[in-house]
């Protein structure tokens, strides 16, 4: 999407009431976007320790199974 386009079409939200200024769309749709990218790293390091974990035969240890037992119930872990 072209920056002016994005502009004016945060502009037509502004002016039907859809958000309360540009700077606040701005500043809500920054912090969605660094909450989506830390949710990204989490699923991104969850998944290359399982895949080098499977890769090299090696048990998991880890503090908080969930998200690990989530990707592959089968791969070996020890929680502490």
């Amino acid at each position: 999407m072209r920056a002016q386009t994005a502009a004016e079409e945060i502009r037509q939200l502004v002016s039907h009431g859809k958000a309360s200024s540009v700077s606040a769309f701005v500043k809500h749709a920054v912090g969605i976007a660094l909450h989506d990218a830390a949710g990204w790293k989490d699923m991104l390091e969850g998944a290359l320790i399982h895949v080098c974990a499977r890769r090299s035969h090696q048990v998991v240890i880890t503090s908080d199974a969930g998200d690990l037992r989530r990707i592959d119930a089968q791969l070996q872990l020890v929680e502490i």
